[in-house]
């Protein structure tokens, strides 16, 4: 393009200027066809790849058997299926994020219970015809 605004190009003759302007335009509009190619593919590229997996979570989780849909019932409410839900006791968050130790808080007078009945039969001193349960479940 320097080319034709240079003092070599005003010795040639008004046509053959006008040619090879013309040219140089015609080079210039096929870089920026080949330049808009190139940014349109990949970006259609970039969202299919982004879109793909995207979408088949979705097309899984709505009409899969095990999906998130189907299976909203067994998960307790983590899918805002209030509707089960609401009327149960509240969690802390002790139960929520120590559940060890909300366990052990739970089941610890149901494990002392089970050593002493275990102790007492033991020894003997077990009182007969009282059922003593020692299973937890």
């Amino acid at each position: 393009m320097d080319a034709l605004n240079s003092l070599e190009s005003k010795k040639l003759a008004p046509s053959e200027n006008m040619r090879r302007l013309e040219r140089e335009i015609v080079k210039a509009d096929q870089r920026l066809r080949i330049r808009r190619d190139v940014t349109s593919r990949a970006s259609v590229t970039l969202a299919m790849l982004v879109m793909f997996p995207v979408a088949s979570y979705m097309v899984y989780h709505c009409f899969a058997p095990n999906g998130v849909m189907n299976n909203h019932r067994a998960t307790s409410g983590a899918y805002m299926y209030y509707a089960q839900t609401f009327l149960y006791r509240m969690r802390g968050p002790t139960a929520m994020f120590r559940p060890e130790i909300e366990f052990k808080e739970q089941a610890g007078s149901l494990y002392a219970y089970t050593e002493r009945v275990e102790k007492q039969r033991a020894d003997g001193t077990l009182q007969e015809g009282v059922h003593h349960p020692t299973a937890w479940h």
